[in-house]
Protein backbone atom coordinates (compact mmCIF):
# COMPACT_ATOMS: atom_id res chain seq x y z
CA UNK A 1 0.00 0.00 0.00
CA UNK A 2 2.79 2.45 0.84
CA UNK A 3 4.47 1.73 -2.49
CA UNK A 4 1.27 2.80 -4.22
CA UNK A 5 1.23 6.12 -2.38
CA UNK A 6 4.78 6.88 -3.50
CA UNK A 7 3.56 7.24 -7.09
CA UNK A 8 2.57 10.82 -7.92
CA UNK A 9 -0.65 9.95 -9.81
CA UNK A 10 -1.86 7.85 -6.90
CA UNK A 11 -1.15 10.63 -4.38
CA UNK A 12 -3.08 13.02 -6.60
CA UNK A 13 -6.00 10.58 -6.81
CA UNK A 14 -6.08 10.16 -3.03
CA UNK A 15 -5.96 13.93 -2.49
CA UNK A 16 -8.76 14.43 -5.02
CA UNK A 17 -10.84 11.74 -3.29
CA UNK A 18 -10.39 13.30 0.16
CA UNK A 19 -11.23 16.76 -1.20
CA UNK A 20 -14.35 15.48 -2.97
CA UNK A 21 -15.46 13.53 0.08
CA UNK A 22 -15.12 16.55 2.34
CA UNK A 23 -16.96 18.85 -0.06
CA UNK A 24 -19.78 16.33 -0.61
CA UNK A 25 -20.31 16.07 3.14
CA UNK A 26 -20.47 19.85 3.62
CA UNK A 27 -22.34 20.80 0.43
CA UNK A 28 -25.88 19.75 1.55
CA UNK A 29 -25.57 21.73 4.80
CA UNK A 30 -24.07 24.88 3.30
CA UNK A 31 -27.42 26.59 2.52
CA UNK A 32 -28.62 25.97 6.07
CA UNK A 33 -25.41 27.37 7.52
CA UNK A 34 -25.51 30.45 5.30
CA UNK A 35 -29.14 31.13 6.19
CA UNK A 36 -29.24 30.25 9.90
CA UNK A 37 -25.75 31.20 11.09
CA UNK A 38 -24.58 33.87 8.63
CA UNK A 39 -27.96 35.59 8.16
CA UNK A 40 -28.25 35.38 4.36
CA UNK A 41 -31.72 35.41 2.82
CA UNK A 42 -32.63 32.15 1.11
CA UNK A 43 -32.93 34.02 -2.21
CA UNK A 44 -29.32 35.17 -1.80
CA UNK A 45 -28.26 31.64 -0.88
CA UNK A 46 -30.00 30.47 -4.06
CA UNK A 47 -27.86 32.88 -6.09
CA UNK A 48 -24.62 31.77 -4.45
CA UNK A 49 -24.82 28.20 -5.74
CA UNK A 50 -25.07 29.08 -9.47
CA UNK A 51 -22.18 31.51 -8.95
CA UNK A 52 -20.16 28.64 -7.51
CA UNK A 53 -21.00 26.59 -10.60
CA UNK A 54 -19.83 29.37 -12.90
CA UNK A 55 -16.60 29.53 -10.93
CA UNK A 56 -16.10 25.78 -11.31
CA UNK A 57 -16.62 26.02 -15.08
CA UNK A 58 -14.58 29.17 -15.72
CA UNK A 59 -11.83 28.71 -13.13
CA UNK A 60 -9.77 25.92 -14.73
CA UNK A 61 -9.39 27.48 -18.20
CA UNK A 62 -8.54 30.89 -16.77
CA UNK A 63 -6.08 29.49 -14.26
CA UNK A 64 -4.56 27.26 -16.94
CA UNK A 65 -4.02 30.26 -19.20
CA UNK A 66 -2.46 32.21 -16.34
CA UNK A 67 -0.12 29.36 -15.47
CA UNK A 68 0.93 28.99 -19.11
CA UNK A 69 1.68 32.70 -19.47
CA UNK A 70 2.92 33.67 -16.00
CA UNK A 71 4.26 30.42 -14.61
CA UNK A 72 3.04 28.07 -11.92
CA UNK A 73 5.41 29.26 -9.21
CA UNK A 74 4.13 32.84 -9.29
CA UNK A 75 0.52 31.64 -9.31
CA UNK A 76 1.10 29.27 -6.38
CA UNK A 77 2.86 31.94 -4.34
CA UNK A 78 0.82 34.95 -5.44
CA UNK A 79 -2.63 33.36 -5.16
CA UNK A 80 -2.68 32.95 -1.38
CA UNK A 81 -1.10 36.37 -0.93
CA UNK A 82 -3.81 38.05 -3.04
CA UNK A 83 -6.52 36.10 -1.22
CA UNK A 84 -5.74 37.81 2.08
Amino acid sequence: MLNLLRQKPMRLAVAWFVNSLGFSIIYPFLPLYLHNNRGFDMSTVGLIFPAMGVGVVLGPPISGWLVDHIGRRLILVGGPILQD
